[in-house]
């Protein structure tokens, strides 16, 4: 047994001796207050030691923890600036291990969500420009067509006034009723499938020069016509729908006893045709937009002419119905080059 008496720890140990001497008990007491006080100090230091590596693996493992868990973190960050909006910042890809990987895995896809609502405001805004510009178009039309009808019906006019009020409004008339097949070409363009086979170029401008042998004759313009590239994949009814918008630009362009050119070569393997004007041309912000719908570099021009200004926007889609890009290259006062770049030989 171990007691404690007077401040100092004893051991004590004591049994019967075996037999003859059966009446006697051995009885041993040691003093072990050193050894005790020894392990209470050793003791002490190994708890000391024990909540130090406790704090010290502690903070380690919270450290560890928030090295973990800060992707997490980060992650929910960003989704929540992206959810408001922000698709600007991205997750640091540093390593090669899982956490890296899927720090790549979510800066794509915050790229790609970026990507798609660029894309929806551009779709969005270049849709309410078409309505903006549609509504304005239809608005001088509608407004002459109106006036000429509330004039024909308020006053006496005479033969010669009264024909004259009737051929504004029928030529107005004219203009919505090409404004709207227009919109039905352009509508039609964007869906089903069109058929694709050989199509002889020449045989498409020799028949665009017969449509159009008045009109360059009266301005004194000739059409220099040089194909390298004979023959193209595609729709012939859209072809010569592509080459006669872009041919009259051209024309419309270009002044009196001048010249357009109509050529074909190839390039990486692919057709090109070209349609060329030496006409006035156009600064580099104005290409970018001419191929929106009522989008006119010369408004004043076109509105003469009779254009509802959805030409290049007729060309833009059936290029790409064709698997083809167009392509404009224009310098003020050198005049304009139209490339329809096929993809295909």
């Amino acid at each position: 047994m171990i007691e404690r008496s007077g401040g100092r720890y004893y051991c004590s140990v004591s049994g019967a001796l075996p037999e003859p001497f059966g009446g006697f008990q051995v009885l041993y007491r040691a003093d072990i207050t050193a050894r005790i006080n020894e392990w209470e100090r050793g003791d002490g230091a190994m708890m000391l030691l024990g909540g130090l590596l406790s704090l010290a693996l502690a903070v380690l493992l919270l450290l560890l923890l928030g090295r973990l868990f800060w992707p997490l973190s980060e992650i929910t960050r960003l989704s929540r600036r992206i959810a408001c909006g922000d698709y600007a910042d991205r997750l640091p890809e540093q390593g090669r291990d899982e956490t890296a990987m899927m720090a790549r895995s979510f800066n794509h896809m915050a790229s790609q969500i970026e990507g798609k609502v660029t894309e929806l405001a551009a779709a969005a805004e270049s849709r309410q420009r078409f309505i903006d510009n549609l509504a304005h178009e239809l608005r001088t039309p509608l407004t002459a067509i109106y006036g000429y009808a509330q004039y024909l019906r308020s006053a006496a006019l005479g033969e010669e006034e009264t024909r004259f009020a009737l051929d504004a409004i029928l030529s107005e008339s004219r203009r919505i009723q090409v404004m709207a097949g227009q919109l039905m070409e352009l509508s039609g363009l964007r869906g089903g499938e069109i058929g694709m086979e050989r199509q002889d170029l020449e045989k498409i401008v020799e028949a665009l020069r017969s449509t159009l042998a008045q009109r360059l004759w009266e301005r004194g313009i000739v059409l220099k016509v040089s194909l390298e590239v004979k023959t193209v994949t595609g729709d012939h009814f859209l072809l010569q729908s592509l080459l006669l918008n872009l041919i009259d630009n051209a024309l419309k362009a270009s002044g009196d006893n001048s010249a357009v050119a109509v050529t074909s070569y190839r390039q990486d393997g692919c057709p090109v045709i070209a349609v060329t004007d030496w006409g006035k041309g156009m600064e580099p912000q104005e290409l970018e937009r001419i191929t929106q719908p009522y989008y006119r570099v010369d408004k004043a021009r076109s509105r003469k002419d009779g254009g509802a200004g959805l030409g290049l926007a007729i060309c833009l889609q059936i290029a790409q119905r064709h698997h083809a890009r167009l392509v404009f290259r224009s310098a003020p006062g050198r005049g304009t080059t139209a490339l329809v770049i096929f993809t295909a030989p």
